[in-house]
């Protein structure tokens, strides 16, 4: 991955930190991680993310595939067909191979039960399940309502399937605000920050480990596949 932020390691963190005392901790922590990439720096190819599909259901013999990844994009031309089409085929395949595939409905903040032509993909793929997000608004000021749904997220009956709490960033200034860590140690970040998810990253030390914050469903999808990663151990 490239800069000090590292997409795949915040998401892989809030699956599966270990609970070992140190920095965060994953909603299930005792889940085996399978990375697969199919992007770099935030780019890549569809048959990228179909190969890394398809190796995921069988050599790679995950039971859940989390993809915080996707791209809106009208469905109307030949070639957008034939990507559906591709998509859709990859997706159930690995459903056919008892895998679940999760993927992030999309940050457009867009409605998709009336978006014309538009598809979302591989939100939209297969027997896939999308995932929209929740987050608090101004969580430094003692707000928790963390069903409140996102600013940016995508939503529509026609795409999601279910939410899970990816932040949000709509705190509209700038100031700062202090809270402490449940260590003891007090944490100085602009206010709307807080309203974030925090978890693993590179930080500015790749040998040392850092942690960041970011909001997306590129974090909701994830809480989504760790609470399924859960169901899957209590009911292998």
């Amino acid at each position: 991955d490239t800069g000090t932020f590292w997409h795949g390691t915040h998401v892989a963190g809030i699956v599966a930190a270990p609970a070992n005392g140190i920095g965060v901790v994953g909603i299930a922590p005792e889940a085996t991680i399978v990375p697969v990439k199919a992007l770099h720096a935030g780019s890549g190819s569809f048959g990228a993310v179909i190969s890394a599909i398809l190796y995921a259901a069988t050599d790679g013999r995950a039971d859940i595939i989390n993809m915080s990844l996707g791209a809106a994009f009208n469905r109307g031309s030949r070639d957008a067909a034939e990507l559906v089409s591709a998509m859709n085929r990859a997706v159930n395949f690995a459903s056919r191979n008892g895998v679940l595939v999760i993927s992030s409905a999309g940050n457009d903040a867009t409605d998709f039960d009336h978006s014309g032509n538009l598809i979302d993909t591989p939100a939209q793929s297969g027997n896939g399940l999308a995932i929209s997000s929740t987050g608090p608004f101004g969580f430094a000021y003692g707000a928790r309502d963390f069903a409140r749904f996102s600013s940016y997220s995508n939503w529509g009956n026609s795409l999601v399937t279910l939410a899970g709490p990816g932040g949000d960033f709509a705190w509209p200034t700038n100031e700062n605000c202090t809270l402490p860590t449940t260590g003891g140690a007090n944490v100085t970040i602009p206010c709307w920050a807080f309203d974030m998810v925090l978890s693993t990253s590179r930080g500015a030390l790749a040998s040392a480990g850092g942690y960041s914050w970011s909001a997306g469903t590129s974090m909701s999808a994830p809480a989504a596949s760790a609470v399924a990663a859960l169901i899957k151990q209590k009911h292998p």
